[in-house]
């Protein structure tokens, strides 16, 4: 009877730990930006966000890119310090903090999943 009972229990809160590190896997990923204390332990300071490309939307009317999740076009400035200079088809040149970056669209082939 004990036997059982573990391997219910067991059974039951299995599920609950494997859940712990998933992530929905239709989003993009983003890296973390770790936040720092500054003097008074309540007072936290976030550092400045690293712009990630994700996509590239073209049409014959406009181009749009979206970093970090957020979509926009040339001229404008998201996360507060990044200005999109130019969107072209793998790449986007921005501006942040007077420094030109240029963000390259990744390319990931697909991976060969054999279903049974």
């Amino acid at each position: 009877m004990f036997k059982t009972m573990l391997t219910l229990l067991i059974t039951l809160l299995l599920p609950i730990v494997s859940y712990a590190d998933m992530r929905d896997p239709t989003q993009p990923h983003y890296p973390k930006t770790p936040a720092t204390t500054i003097a008074a332990p309540t007072v936290k300071v976030i550092e400045e966000a690293t712009p990630v490309l994700s996509a590239i939307w073209q049409s014959a009317n406009s181009r749009r890119a979206t970093l970090n999740g957020i979509t926009a076009k040339e001229g404008q400035t998201i996360l507060n310090t990044v200005q999109i200079i130019s969107i072209r088809q793998n790449k986007v040149i921005i501006k942040q903090n007077n420094t030109l970056k240029t963000l390259q669209l990744v390319h990931r082939p697909n991976q060969n999943i054999s279903m049974p």
